[in-house]
């Protein structure tokens, strides 16, 4: 492991975790948190989404979210994301890159996938929209900014 990898700050106020009574041993919950922390590609986290299916059943929505995360915190890396938080009712993506991009395009490129997205020069401000439909807006924004 890289001792000096970039990391990103998330605060995306979703319930994600391993609850106990999904994986009832806190030393392996430990060790599941350990190498969901290490995962850095889609498929690595699709592979362990997997994995928690076969010994464990289906996920319930706290382990959804928590593979969420991750994958969301992985492509924050890729593009350049230094923090992603909840602000009066938006997301908020902040990333010093978006200085030396071009971000009109990036903003018609958003609004072409109906993302409902303002780019700043140093941060995305995404609307919050309902029953999930920002954690779509947050990684196609994502996906848009990699690097």
């Amino acid at each position: 492991e890289e001792p000096l990898a970039p990391t990103v700050t998330l605060d995306l106020n979703l319930p994600a975790r391993l609850p106990e009574n999904y994986v009832p041993e806190a030393g392996l919950r430990l060790q599941l948190y350990r190498r969901l922390a290490g995962l850095t590609d889609q498929a690595a986290i699709d592979e362990m989404g997997q994995e928690l299916i076969d010994r464990f059943g289906p996920l319930p929505e706290p382990v959804v979210n928590l593979l969420y995360v991750v994958r969301v915190k992985v492509l924050a890396i890729n593009a350049g994301v230094e923090a992603i938080s909840q602000e009066d009712g938006q997301l908020v993506l902040k990333s010093a890159a978006l200085e030396s991009m071009d971000r009109v395009k990036l903003q018609s490129q958003l609004q072409a996938q109906g993302v409902p997205a303002r780019v700043a020069r140093r941060a995305i401000w995404l609307e919050l929209r309902d029953a999930g439909g920002w954690q779509g807006d947050l990684v196609k924004t994502l996906e848009a900014l990699r690097i």
